[in-house]
């Protein structure tokens, strides 16, 4: 039963960032930009936790250490650097929630494009290797990589209704 936890978890976090994303104004009625740091870190987290456990009882596969642990420290990287360059106002829609200004950026890791989800999807597939993988554990993982692509593919294209205007 943790895997609905989870998918519930992972897709009130994609509801909320997409929202935030596509009509920044309209969110902004009803929530501030701290509240969506506030619950989708929470809810990331949970949902972290939840699937480790969901491993610890699949079982370790000591077998897939030589993969898995490259393959997380390099998503754990990507995620880290690029959050790191951007800061959290940026990383949680500052841009669209009108809270930063806008900047480009095109070095590195920005121009492998959507370094931040790469990185967590490369974490979270990291991490499917460490546990033997189990039905459950393995649909999860699905889920949450497919969300994940669901939410690089929104923010692909420009938000709806444009980034919300600062009032000077």
């Amino acid at each position: 039963m943790l895997w609905v936890v989870i998918v519930l978890s992972i897709s009130s976090a994609a509801i909320a960032e997409s929202w935030a994303y596509l009509y920044p104004q309209s969110f902004l009625e009803y929530f501030t930009q701290h509240q969506l740091i506030v619950f989708s870190i929470s809810c990331n987290v949970l949902v972290l936790f939840l699937f480790i456990i969901l491993g610890i009882k699949s079982k370790f596969n000591r077998h897939g250490l030589w993969l898995a642990i490259p393959i997380f420290s390099i998503g754990v990287f990507l995620f880290g650097y690029a959050f790191l360059k951007l800061g959290k106002d940026r990383t949680f829609f500052g841009q669209e929630l009108g809270t930063v200004e806008p900047k480009a950026y095109n070095e590195f890791p920005f121009s492998l494009g959507h370094t931040q989800y790469k990185g967590v999807m490369l974490s979270i597939f990291g991490l499917w290797l460490l546990f033997r993988p189990s039905h459950e554990l393995t649909a999860v993982t699905g889920f949450w990589i497919l969300t994940l692509c669901l939410q690089m593919y929104i923010e692909s294209g420009p938000s709806v209704t444009g980034p919300v205007q600062r009032e000077l």
